[in-house]
């Protein structure tokens, strides 16, 4: 779980703000934990050498949620000043100039993909089984515990009109569209009746795995005990390891293919980045975001989905 250094004061911070505000500031403090705790000391005491070493063990992938930290650390400050917690007034992360943001940017992470470069994947993939994985989650077959993908059987297919029958395990039931490619690669991925391990490379008797005769599209292996019930997500997060250490990326999990997904359909409705809350609702609604309830209301958390969903990641991915 994760934690807040010296939380009781920190809660106090928080709870001016509403409570929108409160859930995302609270995001920066769970990151500046650890180097907090290697310094034992609070944020309000750091110098601004030690609040840019909290913006750069952020490991942020993009410049907005940079300036968010920094924005969050400002005004955490200027209240630590205003309560008497702090030695001076001086609030030193105003000291760290804007131009400067960019250099606590973490580049060493491959975070998004855009399609392009999820086909490429696709197409070196031998196996259907991972080429529809890839694909249903970059198109926003996901659901609780990846139940949407693992339930997903033909008799869930219209061909006519490309939509896609789901069942989640804790959500219920709802129907999506999905492109011609996602449909393709579905029907053959059900069909197949073998894995070829290490993605073809494999050798020996083991090179090839039998694959569950069942009804799913994500099939489970036979090994000594044959299994023939429907796949537990495991196997996805097995799949998806073993996919990103093929092509050496590690951050290929399940979380920023689905983003960069996102990103995608961010594209399609407006090229130019600058998304609107009605914009975002589409997306939010296709990939089944979650809602969080405010003043009685459920409602998409805005500010988290700008934090990826931005001018900033759609340039860098598809208008250069």
């Amino acid at each position: 779980m994760a934690k807040i250094y010296n939380e009781d004061i920190k809660n106090k911070f928080l709870e001016t703000f509403p409570e929108t505000t409160s859930d995302i500031y609270k995001y920066l403090f769970y990151r500046s934990y650890d180097t907090e705790d290697i310094l034992g000391r609070d944020l309000y005491t750091f110098t601004s050498d030690e609040i840019k070493d909290v913006l750069i063990n952020a490991n942020h992938t993009t410049l907005n949620a940079v300036r968010l930290s920094h924005q969050v650390i400002s005004t955490y400050l200027q209240w630590a000043a205003e309560n008497g917690l702090s030695e001076t007034n001086i609030n030193l992360a105003k000291t760290i100039k804007t131009d400067e943001l960019r250099n606590f940017i973490d580049k060493s992470r491959k975070l998004y993909l855009s399609e392009e470069e999820i086909i490429d994947i696709e197409d070196h993939l031998v196996n259907y089984q991972d080429k529809a994985l890839i694909r249903l989650i970059f198109e926003g077959v996901n659901g609780f515990q990846h139940s949407e993908i693992l339930n997903l059987v033909p008799e869930n297919f219209n061909e006519d009109t490309n939509e896609l029958k789901l069942k989640d395990d804790k959500y219920g039931k709802r129907t999506i569209k999905v492109s011609d490619r996602c449909i393709n690669i579905v029907k053959k991925a059900a069909n197949e009746t073998e894995y070829h391990m290490k993605n073809g490379e494999a050798q020996g008797r083991r090179s090839t795995v039998k694959l569950a005769e069942n009804y799913h599209v994500i099939k489970t292996k036979v090994t000594r005990v044959e299994n023939f019930k429907r796949a537990d997500r495991h196997l996805v997060y097995r799949a998806l390891t073993s996919i990103s250490e093929f092509f050496k990326l590690p951050y290929l999990s399940p979380k920023n293919i689905e983003k960069s997904g996102m990103l995608k359909m961010a594209h399609d409705i407006n090229p130019s980045g600058d998304l609107t809350n009605e914009e975002l609702t589409k997306i939010a609604d296709h990939f089944n975001v979650r809602t969080v309830k405010i003043n009685g209301r459920e409602i998409y958390n805005y500010s988290l989905l700008r934090e990826f969903i931005n001018k900033e990641n759609i340039d860098s991915l598809y208008n250069q």
